[in-house]
């Protein structure tokens, strides 16, 4: 298929998106509604395939009964021009396999948010009977918002039917097939648990437990090899995980989890106080499979690496019967102390050493003589140039110019590369290789953008560490706040919708101290004024009252309506009560004085004066005879204070009478 050319007169080919043992996948645009999706398309050299136009359909029977947000979504299938087409969301991201690659060493937050996610949607297939017995990285998707999502399920098959599983035939990938499988036996839900626990080693370790050249050698690992242990190559992994591994594959089906859901129970506590010095999960026979000895049937390997293992290949790894060596004259053949095999006559008496000197000679002649002609044969090797930060036409150029052929262009997302150049080749760099060998090329799109997304009312901790494991740059700016609780988020400085490159992105969240509060000191002998000043400092409302005190002075702290010690917020009110000073005074001695200095003391000290006349008095005229308050006595301010002022009329008669 080229770019613009329609399907079912509707989904128009932009771009490939890889190529599969029995599949192309393209990403299309679906015109009538508007939106990207994934095409699946038959290759034409399968069509008149049964067996791999049984699996296409397989495929279309088990995805169309799944919708799960971990599990790839079905929106159309249908055949044109003789090629049957499935069409499913795209998803823009990459498979676990790479973003393993990318992302090793995954933090163990991040793996288990992963397998979250897978074993969600692996849940959602078991209760719907059907047993994806293909479960690998390759086939696990990585959205750009880090969600897990499954696809292919073209092997799946119901738990209740044979499918494609044949007494003689395994399907699936090699890597990740139980024991059962390598054995050609039943695929259930517990060989998807063993997948499970392969895939889980593999986000921790950063490859797989089991690896050799040849496919048939993998099997016979997964059959009597034990598991190896996580914590080997990394001890900071928590037992109880490492745990979880070893359960979900153990040899035996009935000694792993009865269910997906048992391993997500267990998984989920990994982390959990009560589980840190849990001991290493006993794995019994580990090497022991069901039905004796190993038997390894032709399996065929679904993958990138697609190849088939026939029975001869079965048959060399199956232990021959011991048996006696003989020569051709019927003797049995006889090695020395060093190995080496004693030529024998006819009666089977060793043969004479020095006889054969010469045919050693000889032989070395011959062998020296193959050897050089096998030189002369062999192909030249080239050495792979180091391409990356090369434009892909030159890096191709490159690739021609040493003899080498250009395979498969691979995109990917890289945050160091620009887009349009190489990031990488395979084999790698470096690397001898045949001249006229095929390389692939992986060639960076730029830094992947992600929708950023809304974090407001989500607690800072948990957002700030999943943002950091992404590789964003988190800031913390506190505020109190009246709505928020102590430790959420209220908000951020990058829009929700914005899409951005977490390496290159800085994010500053505003986060909740909770209300503002303020202790109340103990406010006694302070001034009205210092009071005022502390409410100002911290937003707090005073409300201020006055009343008269003979203890307190005036203009000073009588009493406050919440004790000191005690902490408010701006929405209470602290009544505070001011002093106006005494409502009394001390009355003095006026006796003497005249109503002037009366009437002056009383206007100072609040007091009304009745001054009273006597006409009997001896005194000189206008001074104070008599007050009616005793002198040093107190009277209430407002009262009046009666005075006698003299008259001087008793002095004026006293003196007519002597003339």
């Amino acid at each position: 298929m080229q770019p613009n050319e329609l399907i079912a007169g509707r989904y128009q080919i932009i771009e490939p998106l890889g190529e599969g043992g029995m599949a192309n996948v393209y990403r299309a645009h679906d015109r009538i509604l508007d939106r990207d999706v994934s095409v699946k398309l038959l290759r034409l050299d399968m069509r008149d395939d049964d067996n791999i136009r049984q699996r296409f359909e397989n495929e279309i029977a088990a995805s169309t009964e799944l919708v799960h947000p971990n599990i790839i979504q079905v929106y159309d299938f249908g055949e044109t021009q003789q090629l049957q087409y499935l069409v499913t969301e795209y998803v823009d991201g990459e498979d676990l396999k790479s973003y393993i690659s990318q992302h090793h060493p995954l933090t163990i937050t991040r793996t288990l948010e992963i397998m979250d996610d897978i074993l969600a949607g692996v849940a959602m297939a078991h209760s719907h009977n059907i047993v994806h017995r293909d479960l690998k990285p390759q086939n696990v998707l990585i959205d750009k918002n880090g969600h897990a999502k499954i696809t292919d399920f073209g092997i799946a098959t119901a738990q209740s039917s044979l499918g494609l599983t044949q007494s003689d035939m395994a399907i699936g990938s090699i890597h990740y097939m139980s024991p059962e499988q390598v054995q050609g036996g039943m695929a259930t839900t517990r060989s998807d648990i063993y997948a499970l626990g392969i895939m889980l080693y593999e986000m921790l370790v950063g490859n797989v437990p089991f690896d050799a050249p040849e496919a048939v050698s993998v099997a016979l690992m997964h059959t009597s090899d034990p598991m190896p242990f996580v914590r080997d190559a990394d001890p900071r992994i928590p037992q109880a995980l490492e745990n979880v591994i070893l359960k979900a594959t153990q040899k035996k089906a009935l000694n792993r989890y009865a269910s997906v859901d048992e391993m997500h129970q267990d998984l989920s506590t990994v982390m959990s106080p009560e589980r840190l010095n849990e001991s290493r999960f006993s794995t019994g026979n580990q090497a022991e499979v069901p039905g004796g000895a190993t038997k390894i049937v032709p399996i065929a390997v679904v993958g990138p690496d697609t190849r088939m293992i026939g029975k001869d290949d079965a048959r060399k790894v199956t232990p021959p019967t011991k048996k006696v060596e003989r020569d051709e004259n019927g003797n049995a053949i006889k090695y020395d102390k060093n190995g080496k095999r004693i030529k024998l006559k006819k009666n089977g008496k060793p043969k004479s050493k020095l006889r054969f000197l010469w045919w050693i000679l000889a032989g070395i002649v011959v062998l020296v003589g193959l050897l050089l002609a096998i030189g002369a044969f062999t192909p030249d090797k080239v050495t792979i140039s180091n391409l990356r930060n090369s434009s892909e036409s030159a890096a191709k150029q490159t690739l021609k110019q040493d003899g080498l052929k250009v395979g498969t262009i691979y995109h990917l997302s890289s945050d160091t590369v620009k887009k349009g150049y190489v990031v990488k080749t395979s084999p790698k760099s470096g690397s001898k290789v045949n001249k006229g060998a095929t390389i692939n090329l992986y060639v960076s799109t730029g830094i992947k953008l992600v929708r950023f997304g809304d974090y407001a009312g989500e607690k800072y901790t948990s957002v700030a560490s999943k943002l950091k494991a992404k590789g964003y740059t988190v800031k913390e700016n506190k505020e109190y706040s009246d709505d928020v609780p102590e430790g959420y988020i209220i908000s951020q400085n990058v829009d929700a919708e914005d899409n951005v490159a977490p390496s290159q992105t800085t994010v500053t969240f505003t986060v909740s101290q909770g209300q503002k509060t303020a202790t109340v000191p103990d406010f006694s002998g302070k001034a009205q004024s210092d009071v005022e000043a502390w409410a100002k400092t911290n937003g707090v409302t005073v409300a201020f009252n006055q009343v008269s005190s003979d203890s307190v002075a005036e203009n000073q702290v009588v009493s406050q309506s919440i004790k000191a010690g005690t902490k408010i917020t701006d929405k209470d009110v602290l009544t505070i009560t001011i002093s106006t000073g005494s409502d009394s005074v001390t009355v003095p001695d006026f006796s003497g004085k005249v109503l002037q200095d009366v009437q002056d003391w009383a206007k100072t000290n609040g007091v009304n004066v009745q001054p009273k006349t006597d006409v009997t008095s001896s005194a000189a005229k206008g001074k104070i005879t008599s007050q009616d308050v005793v002198a040093g006595d107190k009277m209430q301010k407002g009262n009046t204070l009666t005075v006698t002022v003299s008259a001087g009329t008793a002095s004026s008669s006293s003196a007519s009478s002597s003339s």
